[in-house]
């Protein structure tokens, strides 16, 4: 006999409303849940940049590197070990304690597993990179595996719900007292105990924090893992693609250049990809629970692909080309000298998030329709042809740099396999998507000229000191932004002003500002 359900405050009946009108209003929700989840995802993440680039000056590249080492083992074990249990709970149509308990209780056996595995591969990982202070350092990430399966279950009622401000209440609060946490460690300790102490601080606090936002209590119980079981494996599946195609990187170069290297790489990819981890990602979370409660849509749904990959392209875009043009200036002024290496890695970095809202809009997509079979199928040959460029590209030379540019070769071919994957369910939205696509690749092209042509962009870090790098800096990216608005709008009035991703920004600023008024 299976539990009753959750009680909950019964939502009113919708009204019913033409299919068309009823893609518009899901497509409008999920973009206001997106926006109010960059919202949250920005401060948080300021915060936590500042605690990077304050590390970046107390700490050297050779810190960062290992901890990288243990970080990319740790976190293919949990990949490994990931089942997919919230979007399974997500996509489930029932919300019941049974299926709450028994993803708690699953999520615990898989932090207890995680912990227990990483601790035996601690050994085996300090010889792989030759590092022998590994050892000990993934002891305390084992821990926080374990501190991450007793989450509690009942917080995946923030998605189901759409209630994208608790659900980034969860990463804000932990996150900010994790930031100060670790800045102080970092003038204590000034060694690589600083990062790691910081992770397991992080975890602990997010645990309180899910107890703290959610009065649901799990129990430890197995019963209705099967209903959550086959969605899960294929979602497994797809996270062991993942972890290989996230963490190639590391486990390839660190052999052949290094901690110090490998930390110089790994520091400027993160900061040129700041774009993609602090607006694609969070606008995907929403596209999910949009999509996943727009079941019997499904070709509507997929109608609305590039669209929304537009949307994201037209806020994307110009921040990439600032990025790469200012790269010079932000390790100049945000780094400092020791981190000159970062510099052509940030540039060429940076264009990774061009491909980026082809593939987050197409993968989440897929996995809210219930297409994770096709998903895995997509992200296995991804992270194939990746292990193999990345391979031949060390073999063949040792410049970081061409590395680089082959990794960002390789994000274009998964963007390109997952679209013609979601084509094969139907239309994608091309005709929608064409035109505003397009002048934004001209808009693009147009920017990059100018900016080549003023000479101040992609310049080398220079020690002119910090000031003056932050002014020029700051006054070539708001140019970027600026120009890039003023090229696009014009190529926008020059074709008629058609329905399309700059009407849709317009639509959505004019609909807040009346809101605000009224």
């Amino acid at each position: 006999m299976s539990n009753p359900p959750l009680e909950m405050p019964p939502a009113p009946e919708p009204l019913p409303e033409p299919e068309e009108a009823a893609v518009a209003s899901l497509t409008g929700k999920t973009i206001l849940g997106a926006v109010w989840m960059v919202g949250w995802r920005m401060t948080t993440r300021l915060v936590g940049l500042l605690s990077t680039l304050i590390l970046a000056r107390l700490l050297a590249p050779g810190d960062f590197g290992l901890v990288a080492m243990a970080t990319v083992i740790s976190s293919a074990i949990d990949a490994v070990s990931t089942m997919g249990l919230i979007d399974a709970l997500v996509r489930h149509p029932r919300y019941e304690k049974k299926l709450l308990n028994a993803a708690f209780s699953l999520q615990l056996l898989r932090g207890i597993a995680t912990a227990v595995v990483t601790m035996l591969l601690a050994w085996p990982a300090s010889v792989w990179f030759n590092e022998p202070r590994l050892f000990l350092l993934m002891m305390p990430l084992a821990l926080g595996s374990i501190i991450s399966g007793l989450e509690n279950i009942g917080i995946v009622e923030f998605r189901r719900e759409m209630r994208f401000d608790m659900e980034f209440r969860l990463l804000a609060i932990p996150r900010l007292l994790q930031v100060v946490i670790t800045i102080i460690l970092a003038f204590t300790l000034r060694s690589y105990w600083t990062l790691v102490i910081g992770i397991v601080a992080g975890k602990l606090l997010r645990l309180i924090m899910t107890y703290v936002a959610h009065p649901y209590r799990p129990r430890f119980s197995l019963e209705g893992w099967r209903e959550l079981i086959g969605f899960s494996f294929w979602t497994w599946l797809s996270g062991l693609a993942s972890m290989v195609w996230d963490r190639v990187d590391p486990v390839v170069i660190g052999p052949a250049f290094g901690a110090a290297a490998l930390g110089t790489y790994l520091l400027g990819m993160e900061i040129a990809t700041l774009p993609i981890t602090e607006l694609v990602a969070p606008a995907a979370a929403a596209l999910f629970a949009g999509v996943a409660r727009a079941r019997g849509r499904d070709g509507e749904v997929v109608n609305m692909s590039l669209p929304i990959v537009t949307l994201l392209m037209l806020g994307i875009a110009p921040l990439t080309i600032g990025l790469s043009a200012t790269s010079g200036y932000v390790v100049d002024v945000l780094l400092g000298s020791k981190w000159t290496a970062a510099q052509p890695l940030m540039a060429i970095f940076a264009f990774t998030c061009l491909f980026a809202p082809f593939s987050y809009v197409c993968t989440t997509i897929l996995l809210a329709s219930g297409r994770v079979r096709q998903n895995f199928e997509v992200v296995a040959m991804s992270a194939a042809v990746k292990v193999a460029v990345l391979s031949a590209a060390t073999m063949y030379t040792k410049r970081p740099e061409l590395i680089a540019v082959a990794s960002v070769c390789t994000n274009f071919v998964e963007a390109s396999l997952f679209v013609i994957q979601v084509r094969r369910l139907g239309d994608v939205g091309w005709g929608k998507a064409r035109g505003g696509l397009l002048r934004i690749v001209l808009t693009g092209i147009v920017t990059v000229a100018l900016l080549y042509l003023s000479g101040f962009a992609w310049r080398a870090p220079e020690a002119i000191g910090v000031l003056p790098a932050l002014l020029t800096g700051g006054s070539i990216g708001i140019a970027t932004l600026v120009v890039s608005a003023i090229v696009q709008l014009a190529l926008w009035h020059i074709v008629g002003r058609p329905a399309g991703p700059e009407q849709r920004v317009i639509d959505l600023v004019s609909a807040r500002l009346k809101r605000r008024l009224t």
